[in-house]
């Protein structure tokens, strides 16, 4: 005798158990990840992270075809572009001055970033990009400037050093002479075969 066959649809206890517990052991990892805003600013890499804007700031200036404009003022950088404007704020830090970016990558200006227990540090773009620092009041050195040609000096006479002599008990070995050119057996193109 045969028993009828039973189409079930829908999901068993089982399946929606294991779907919630994964669900939740995600959600802990993300939780666990996610950085605490209670945690103290780490004041010592604010130059870094002004820094770190200034140089996308760049790459979308140069990208985009479009002048970039950054401007710190209090614990806010301004960024203006053609688009718009948008505000980043950097906690604990005290920024003031403009850098503007043109499309072709050539900078102006400079910003200013000052932390509690941080120097002041002036920070600035190569026309490549990079970030240059100096302390305020200073203007960065310019490393895109060639180096300077050394100064002339007066050719010298060549110095020609003696052979060195041959060492006691040791043999002179003979001169090599190359072995003579070896008989072609393909005739070349415009000559006969011998």
């Amino acid at each position: 005798m045969r028993t009828p066959q039973h189409v079930t649809a829908g999901l068993t206890l089982t399946e929606v158990v294991v779907a919630m517990a994964c669900f939740a052991l995600v959600s802990a990892v993300t939780f666990a990840s996610l950085p605490d805003p209670n945690r103290p600013v780490d004041v010592a890499t604010l130059p870094d992270r002004v820094a770190t804007t200034l140089e996308a700031s760049w790459t979308q200036a140069t990208s985009e075809r479009t002048p970039v404009t950054v401007t710190g003022q209090g614990d806010t950088l301004t960024i203006r572009d053609a688009i718009g404007t948008d505000h980043l704020q950097v906690p604990a830090a005290t920024l003031s001055g403009t850098l503007t970016i043109q499309p072709g990558g050539e900078t102006a200006g400079a910003l200013q970033v000052l932390g509690p227990g941080v120097p002041c540090q002036q920070l600035s773009l190569t026309s490549t990009g990079t970030d240059q620092r100096g302390s305020c009041g200073a203007v960065p050195a310019a490393p895109e400037s060639p180096p300077a040609a050394p100064p002339p000096t007066a050719p010298t006479a060549p110095v020609i050093l003696d052979p060195p002599a041959p060492s006691p008990g040791l043999p002179k070995l003979p001169e090599v002479t190359p072995p003579p050119p070896s008989i072609d057996p393909l005739p070349r193109p415009g000559e006969e075969a011998y």
